[in-house]
Protein backbone atom coordinates (compact mmCIF):
# COMPACT_ATOMS: atom_id res chain seq x y z
CA UNK A 1 0.00 0.00 0.00
CA UNK A 2 2.92 2.50 0.97
CA UNK A 3 5.27 1.75 -2.02
CA UNK A 4 5.56 4.53 -4.02
CA UNK A 5 6.12 2.53 -7.46
CA UNK A 6 2.53 0.98 -6.65
CA UNK A 7 -0.59 1.16 -8.96
CA UNK A 8 -3.85 0.93 -8.19
CA UNK A 9 -5.73 -0.39 -11.60
CA UNK A 10 -9.71 -0.43 -11.39
CA UNK A 11 -12.75 0.40 -13.49
CA UNK A 12 -14.79 3.74 -12.43
CA UNK A 13 -17.81 1.75 -11.89
CA UNK A 14 -20.74 3.36 -9.77
CA UNK A 15 -20.90 0.51 -7.58
CA UNK A 16 -17.12 0.58 -5.91
CA UNK A 17 -15.62 0.07 -3.82
CA UNK A 18 -17.79 -2.92 -2.21
CA UNK A 19 -14.61 -5.01 -0.74
CA UNK A 20 -17.43 -7.57 -1.00
CA UNK A 21 -16.05 -11.43 -1.96
CA UNK A 22 -19.35 -11.57 -3.69
CA UNK A 23 -20.41 -8.98 -6.41
CA UNK A 24 -23.68 -8.09 -4.37
CA UNK A 25 -25.41 -6.92 -7.57
CA UNK A 26 -24.48 -10.00 -9.66
CA UNK A 27 -22.32 -9.08 -12.39
CA UNK A 28 -19.02 -8.83 -11.24
CA UNK A 29 -17.61 -5.79 -13.28
CA UNK A 30 -15.10 -5.09 -11.39
CA UNK A 31 -13.15 -8.02 -12.38
CA UNK A 32 -14.62 -9.50 -15.24
CA UNK A 33 -14.74 -6.31 -17.22
CA UNK A 34 -10.91 -5.33 -16.29
CA UNK A 35 -9.07 -6.84 -19.73
CA UNK A 36 -5.42 -8.09 -19.31
CA UNK A 37 -4.15 -5.10 -21.78
CA UNK A 38 -5.34 -2.17 -19.16
CA UNK A 39 -3.14 -4.03 -16.79
CA UNK A 40 -0.26 -4.83 -18.94
CA UNK A 41 -0.62 -1.20 -19.87
CA UNK A 42 -0.56 -0.34 -16.62
CA UNK A 43 2.73 -2.76 -15.92
CA UNK A 44 4.39 -0.81 -18.91
CA UNK A 45 3.99 2.72 -17.77
CA UNK A 46 5.15 1.66 -14.09
CA UNK A 47 8.49 0.22 -15.68
CA UNK A 48 9.00 2.70 -18.21
CA UNK A 49 8.95 0.25 -21.23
Amino acid sequence: WQNQNAKLVHLDLACMPCMQKTCPLKHHKCMKDLKPEVILKAIQNLINI
